[in-house]
């Protein structure tokens, strides 16, 4: 159900592209039937394998069976409740969104209902003619518009608050599709949404477009692991002829294939530098993965899963990259880049503490005592968690590598997507602590 949340903000912006490209209007009634045909599907039972169940009997499987109301389920139901509660209370008092950032996120959302979908002229509000703005937030924002009837301004909030709540609870399912138990899931739910300042803090700045970037960054990786892992198992089987081995590469599993392509290509409509996040995230897992497996038919069908995946994502995102590429964006970018001089690219590097605004000192020494718990257990899916945090200062000063691109990302965007990795690496520590705890005999008074 997490996991359903973060993809479910996948979903407005790549059905706004798609009704441009076929030049049907969104508005209301159109997310109404949408909704509606999204639940037919959703109740309608399904066999234990997930294919669709068309009799009733033996073997039907509803939505809602299988769920197990443990500990740490009703714990972490319990922090997702409290999340929410106090960042909607934070904006209780609040006409519209904090700071500059709120203000362009209000204006691009309106412009999306005004004009029942994407946009090229900004009138009646600013004299401009081009869309090149990464728009998955604003497209959330503007559902709810459409679904609630809130005006522009709440929405945004509303949309800002409930993203901020996800962004918190992904953790859990990022740190336990790496091979941890669901309480280091919880622990790391518990650091990130009431111990860390980030993402809670990106309330005052309106950085709202950032925050559906992690949602959809944190659900995509989780997909990616998930396709890759399933593909490792899949190698273990016997091949009989390359040909029929070929197309069963691309016909098995095609449901997480299609999965991890229309999130990928969500990301890449919602906000462009966590897409460099995203491939990197994913990129060196899918390295790690076939270092480790060390098998020459995983390597290939992996390859062929993960190219196929890749390819369907920029084939869905083609139109709105065609429509950045002909513009003056990346040509700005390049410009910016290319044209810094010395003294900039050191006033770059020159990056400031993370602690405290985005990491806490005491969720920084709980990452790293998961990182070693982690290398001495020999779990290395956890331990990439440390592996990615390096990624991201990579992404952020590439000079220290020596490839070019500082000054593409900023620290904000950097710094403020460590929580996502240090609070699982974290809560991974503590549940290894938990674990010790109870394994230890109880003493009879």
């Amino acid at each position: 159900m997490l996991l359903a949340a973060g993809i479910s903000t996948a979903v407005p912006p790549l059905l706004l592209l798609l009704s441009n490209l076929v030049g049907v209007p969104w508005n209301s009634i159109t997310l109404s039937l949408y909704l509606l045909a999204s639940l037919l599907i959703t109740i309608y039972p399904t066999h234990p394998d997930g294919s669709l169940y068309r009799q009733q009997g033996r073997g039907v499987r509803w939505p809602w069976q299988g769920t197990v109301l443990d500990g740490a389920t009703l714990m972490l139901v319990l922090l997702a409740l409290v999340a929410l509660l106090v960042r909607l209370y934070v904006v209780r008092d609040l006409p519209t969104g904090l700071f500059g950032d709120s203000y362009h996120h209000t204006l691009i959302a309106q412009l999306l209902v005004d004009n029942s979908g994407l946009f090229h002229s900004w009138q009646p509000y600013a004299p401009l003619v081009t869309m090149t703005y990464h728009y998955g937030f604003h497209a959330n924002a503007a559902f709810v518009h459409w679904l609630t009837g809130l005006d522009v301004p709440r929405s945004v909030l509303l949309v800002g608050q409930l993203h901020n709540t996800i962004a918190v609870l992904l953790p859990f399912v990022l740190v336990v599709v790496l091979g941890a138990r669901p309480w280091a899931g919880v622990w790391a739910v518990l650091l990130a949404g009431f111990v860390l300042l980030i993402p809670a803090f990106f309330v005052n700045w309106g950085r709202y477009t950032q925050l559906t970037g992690q949602v959809m960054l944190a659900a995509g990786v989780v997909v990616w692991v998930v396709l890759a892992e399933c593909t490792l198992h899949d190698s273990a089987s016997p091949v009989l002829h390359w040909r029929t081995a070929l197309l069963a590469a691309l016909r098995h599993r095609w449901r997480l294939l299609l999965l991890a392509a229309l999130l990928t290509a969500a990301l890449m409509l919602t906000h462009y530098r966590v897409t460099v996040f995203a491939a990197a995230f994913v990129g060196s897992y899918l390295l790690a993965a076939l270092l480790v497996q060390r098998s020459g038919w995983a390597m290939l069908l992996l390859a062929l899963r993960s190219a196929g995946a890749a390819l369907l994502a920029l084939v869905l995102a083609l139109p709105w990259l065609l429509n950045v590429v002909q513009s003056r964006l990346l040509s700005n970018m390049v410009s910016f880049v290319g044209g810094m001089d010395t003294a900039r690219v050191e006033q770059t590097v020159q990056l400031p503490a993370v602690h405290p605004l985005y990491l806490d000192r005491l969720v920084i020494a709980l990452a790293v005592g998961g990182l070693l718990v982690a290398g001495w257990q020999r779990q290395w899916r956890v331990a990439m968690l440390a592996g990615w945090a390096v990624l991201l200062a990579v992404c952020l000063v590439p000079r220290v590598v020596g490839l070019p691109g500082t000054g593409a990302i900023d620290y904000l965007t950097a710094f403020g997507t460590l929580y996502l990795v240090a609070a699982p690496l974290a809560g991974y520590a503590l549940e290894r602590v938990q674990a010790g705890l109870a394994a230890l005999p109880c003493r009879r008074w």
